[in-house]
């Protein structure tokens, strides 16, 4: 497969696009109706989840403490000026941890699809020989496979946003031979071949990813696994080359053959590899329309992108854009777009529409970002029903 990337003139001007706009809303009643008949004990669809895990700190950043008072920044812009302001100099941060908590795309992805009852494999770098201890606390109905030990995350968490420090040398050189070499091939034939639904996801921490990913695709042919539905994440391309990422979206664009692939990303990873795809830093017209631009430069079925306030769908159809609620004061921030993810792909497990997976999606990243922890069915249902 080779992405469509002749960029003439007339493919970098803004396309006109079909764009369906649905408030969160409409149609609301019969989508809880619906999630009501589910027979959430467990869904019948099982799922693959890969490839990493992490050791997550959530903390904060103190701005004062007196002893008795403790005060927190507050707002990106604030701890970015005052970094800005030690420049030349020295300084020190406190920071205060508030949760210890299992990480990675894969891990609080499978998570949350396990509290809204999808039972699933997940693969990743969760301890050994022994799993780590913050990772047994996961939702049963997630079956850990563990190949390596947890990269850790430090997560600065602010009211307007997150930022992430992770140390991810444990990632490095895992590669599908060097597992298949320890571990054997049933260990991914057998639950492959059990799954509806594959999802690989992390892509831009991981630095044999790419070739990971593409072991994969040949491993799967080679078995004839043959599931529905392949899901990708790549993460925050930030500190990757134009040339890696138009490679990643090749590779990507080859599950297609096998079943429906969907690309999911946030606004800044659209940014990204819109950037990468035309070769220059020029903003684009819209959010829409270099998503437009990245699903048409690809193979893939369906374009999944989550800014903060919204989400829409890209596919040969057009463009359904719904209307989400923005939660004023989060608990919890890292891991909000997995949870997205998560939602998303348990509403195509269970045969929704495009229309209401995005807004079970939006739903479930709300929750938890709310309540600090994945929502189960009841707990979707209580949070779409909340004005």
């Amino acid at each position: 497969m080779v992405l469509k990337l002749t960029l003439l003139p007339d493919l970098l001007k803004p396309k006109v696009t079909k764009i369906k706009y649905l408030p969160m809303k409409d149609d609301l009643n019969q989508l809880v109706k619906k999630l009501i008949g589910v027979n959430y004990n467990t869904t019948k669809a099982k799922v693959s989840i890969g490839f990493d895990g992490y050791t997550d700190l959530i903390q904060k950043v103190v701005l004062s403490n007196n002893g008795s008072n403790v005060n927190y920044y507050s707002s990106l812009e604030d701890i970015g000026r005052h970094i800005m302001a030690t420049a030349g100099k020295s300084a020190q941060l406190e920071l205060v941890t508030s949760i210890t908590k299992a990480g990675g795309n894969a891990p609080i992805m499978a998570n949350a699809m396990g509290a809204l009852g999808v039972s699933n494999y997940c693969f990743g770098t969760m301890g050994v020989p022994e799993i780590h201890p913050v990772f047994k606390e996961m939702n049963s109905n997630c079956t850990l496979l563990s190949f390596g030990s947890p990269a850790q995350t430090n997560a600065l968490e602010f009211d307007d946003g997150k930022l992430i420090l992770s140390e991810v040398s444990t990632f490095e050189n895992i590669t599908l031979k060097k597992i298949i070499k320890e571990k054997g091939e049933g260990y991914f034939k057998e639950p492959f071949l059990q799954s509806e639904m594959i999802a690989m996801v992390d892509w831009c921490n991981m630095p044999a990813c790419t070739t990971l990913w593409k072991e994969l695709h040949e491993f799967i042919l080679k078995h004839q696994i043959k599931p529905s539905l392949f899901f990708f994440d790549i993460a925050d391309p930030s500190k990757k080359s134009a040339t890696e990422i138009k490679e990643v979206l090749q590779v990507i664009s080859l599950f297609s053959n096998i079943g429906s692939t969907i690309f999911g990303m946030n606004e800044n990873e659209v940014v990204k590899v819109y950037h990468a795809l035309t070769g220059n830093d020029t903003p684009p017209a819209s959010l829409e329309v270099a998503a437009q631009f990245i699903f048409d430069k690809m193979d893939v079925h369906k374009l999944l992108v989550h800014p903060t306030s919204y989400s829409f769908l890209v596919s040969k159809t057009g463009i359904i854009k719904r209307e989400g609620k923005l939660i004023k004061f989060p608990k919890l921030l890292t891991g909000g777009g997995d949870n997205l993810n998560a939602g998303f792909c348990f509403g195509l497990l269970n045969g929704f529409t495009d229309e209401e997976c995005l807004l079970i999606g939006m739903a479930t990243s709300g929750a938890y970002v709310q309540n600090g922890y994945s929502p189960d069915i009841d707990e979707l249902i209580a949070f779409l029903e909340t004005e």
